[in-house]
């Protein structure tokens, strides 16, 4: 039953993949409607494994999963034989190394033959950057930062990417992604370091300077429980006592938002100010936001030699 209700739905994201491909003047509403579709197969998929599902069987999910790294394998073991190296892979997509080949279509013909899926070819990089799990220091599999030949950049699981990030740590990281994507190949990537180097003590002065736009330090929270719930205090928890002070209650799954004032106090007025009552001559917490932008330096120069605590020395 689940592949007669999905395939449609399949073959519609295809099309319309191609379709952006194809029709450049109208290439974000069609990637728009796939990417709608996207999210509805993975919640199917994601259903086939949920406990309560009416008529669910984890059995198929993890048959699913089965067939899925069956399938994963069998492409790897393919691209070695096609004269890959395989750098990374995970679920439905593979980093390859071409060591010379470069006719990546006809190898994605061969396997979409054999497997009796589309293989598609997202794009070249110029250069890619794997990052490390911060907890174990390993490779992790959805955080990495890349550069296409056509000039596009595919990054993932960086603060940039993150809702919970204040704008001006997003703006330090698309500065350095915007002097990593004029290098050409990997020995430019790295002569640019110094560059971003460069970028994070312009930023960390601004912040030191304690001259930024507050809207630019707001920091964005889902919340996942009532406060009563809540068993350490912290910054959610300062700003929820304050809208609650203030006669306002805030749900589960809705959203709150804050400026750090002082993290070192159990006050909640004067630990965070929310966003909604800023006057714009409150202070704000200088070395809590340095700390925020060291750790969006790491998360990008983590794998060259640069931590929080290194970045903190140079500056």
């Amino acid at each position: 039953m689940i592949p007669r209700v999905v395939k449609p739905l399949v073959q519609r994201r295809i099309a319309f993949k191609k379709l952006a491909k194809t029709q450049p003047e109208r290439k974000n509403m069609y990637k728009q409607r796939a990417d709608v579709l996207k999210w509805v197969l993975v919640t199917s998929f994601g259903y086939t494994g949920y406990k309560n599902a009416r008529f669910g069987r984890i059995e198929c999910h993890e048959s699913i999963n089965a067939y899925g790294r069956d399938i994963l394998v069998k492409t790897m073991e393919i691209a070695e034989r096609y004269g890959y190296d395989v750098l990374h892979g995970m679920v439905d997509c593979l980093w390859l190394k071409p060591n010379g080949y470069e006719n990546h279509e006809d190898f994605c013909r061969y396997v979409s033959k054999y497997i009796d899926i589309p293989l598609e070819l997202e794009g070249v990089y110029k250069w890619l950057v794997f990052l490390p799990a911060k907890t174990t220091g390993v490779g992790a599999l959805n955080r990495y930062y890349g550069l296409f030949e056509n000039g596009e950049l595919k990054v993932r699981g960086i603060d940039i990417r993150k809702r919970d990030t204040p704008e001006l740590m997003r703006k330090a990281q698309m500065d350095m992604l915007k002097v990593m994507s004029k290098a050409e190949n990997s020995a430019e990537f790295l002569d640019r370091l110094p560059e971003c180097i460069g970028i994070l003590k312009r930023y960390h002065d601004i912040i030191k300077s304690g001259n930024c736009e507050l809207e630019d330090l707001i920091i964005t929270k889902r919340i996942s429980r009532t406060l009563e719930d809540y068993s350490v205090f912290n910054d959610q928890v300062a700003a929820l006592k304050q809208l609650r002070k203030l006669g306002f209650g805030v749900h589960p799954g809705e959203i709150i938002r804050f400026v750090i004032c002082d993290s070192s106090t159990k006050e909640p007025t004067k630990r965070v100010k929310v966003a909604e009552l800023i006057q714009g001559d409150e202070r704000y917490d200088t070395e809590k936001y340095i700390t925020l932008l060291f750790r969006a330096g790491e998360g990008m120069l983590s794998p060259f030699g640069y931590d929080e605590d290194g970045l903190r020395e140079l500056m």
